[in-house]
């Protein structure tokens, strides 16, 4: 049976890096790492804040559903973000779902 579904962990960090400035426009990207017992990816970048301009680093977590920051993120940019993710083939209803090519 075909693989019809990717998950997130299997993203190549050119991957990664286009969806990271696509979602989050970070200034530089460092330190891609899979965790793949969570089927996550956890990157360091550094983003600008503030009025100040000020460059702070930050740890971004990417999962299959959301990415998780620490500031807020709105619901359009979940959006955006799932609908990349699935244009890369990382949709979790295809996960294991028995009813690919069935119907």
């Amino acid at each position: 049976m075909k693989k019809n579904y990717r998950r997130i962990v299997e993203l190549t960090d050119k991957e990664i890096k286009a969806l990271l400035n696509e979602c989050v426009a970070p200034k530089k990207i460092e330190d891609i790492e899979r965790n793949e017992k969570d089927n996550e990816v956890c990157a360091v970048i550094t983003t600008v804040w503030g009025d100040e301009k000020e460059e702070i680093e930050d740890n971004i977590t990417l999962t299959e559903d959301e990415y998780l920051v620490d500031w807020d993120v709105r619901p359009e940019d979940t959006w955006q973000y799932r609908q990349y993710l699935f244009a890369l083939g990382v949709n979790p209803l295809s996960f294991e779902n028995p009813y690919i090519g069935k119907v």
